[in-house]
């Protein structure tokens, strides 16, 4: 594993790895079909850019905040890049995989949460996860006796029938 430091550019329409750090750490690369125009801030044509493309390369992220570490992957076009900064980051990679641009410390990114789902069906599991959780959401199924709230949390119940179908539940759940 290497560090890398990365250009945030809320701008860019692709992500860009630096032709000689490609070189360099040996990364699996695919020559494309068509060359891709690719152009800086100010419009000129980046040297040696959109004839290879990247695949297969994955990113360790560490979350701003939290210290968490995500593996995501990576699928990068090919162009010379400035020195010191051998990837650019997309604004769409930016918009799916994180929450905030921390510009004030602790800087970096701050992660999306994975959704996390769990099927309770004995409500002493369920006490266990209410107090760790933030928010929880309970779809209500038949006759099922309701659990107890911690003061002070955010809950929403839907109650429904055993009978009722999914889109008809779909139809009722917050946005």
């Amino acid at each position: 594993m290497i560090t890398v430091n990365a250009l945030i550019d809320t701008s860019a329409e692709v992500m860009i790895l630096d032709t000689d750090f490609v070189k360099q750490m040996v990364m699996p690369s695919v020559k494309r079909e068509n060359r891709l125009r690719l152009e800086s801030a100010d419009g000129s044509l980046l040297k040696r850019s959109g004839t290879v493309q990247v695949k297969q390369v994955q990113l360790e992220v560490s979350g701003a905040r939290s210290g968490k570490k995500k593996i995501l992957d990576l699928v990068t076009e090919v162009a010379c890049l400035e020195p010191g900064c051998p990837l650019i980051l997309e604004f769409e990679w930016i918009t799916v995989h994180c929450d905030k641009l921390r510009v004030t410390s602790p800087y970096g990114l701050e992660l999306k949460r994975p959704l996390e789902i769990d099927e309770v069906t004995d409500f002493s599991e369920f006490n266990e996860i209410l107090e760790h959780a933030k928010y929880v959401s309970f779809i209500h199924v038949g006759d099922m006796e309701s659990p107890r709230v911690p003061t002070g949390q955010a809950f929403n119940v839907i109650r429904i029938t055993a009978a009722e179908n999914l889109q008809g539940l779909a139809e009722r759940l917050p946005t």
